[in-house]
């Protein structure tokens, strides 16, 4: 499973009726106002909490070789030799959910 990250940033003011979102920004796209009921909103607040809960419990696994090459997208013999550059850490023969979220966004770049 590959994660993807789309980095956010928004004006948000919450008022009784909902929300009023004056710009969003995500990837070089910029809306310029949007607003939301307060249902909407407190739906789209649990779905993030459901995704950051979710990327901590990744981040906390640990892989044995085979599935972290699986996780990552790449071969077990590729994986030992991405070990040995120094490229990924692994540690007695495991590598962590989190090692394999940090060489993804590294790639990805």
């Amino acid at each position: 499973m590959k994660n993807l990250s789309i980095p956010i940033s928004l004006d948000l003011k919450i008022t009784d009726s909902g929300a009023e979102i004056s710009k969003v920004t995500a990837n070089r796209a910029e809306i310029s106002h949007l607003t939301m009921s307060s249902a909407d909103l407190k739906e789209l607040m649990i779905e993030a909490a459901r995704l950051g809960a979710q990327q901590v419990i990744d981040s906390l696994v640990s892989f044995n070789l085979k599935d972290a090459a699986k996780q990552i997208g790449i071969t077990p013999k590729t994986l030992t030799k991405r070990i040995y550059e120094g490229k990924i850490r692994s540690v007695d023969g495991r590598v962590s959910g989190s090692e394999v979220q940090r060489y993804l966004s590294g790639i990805k770049k």
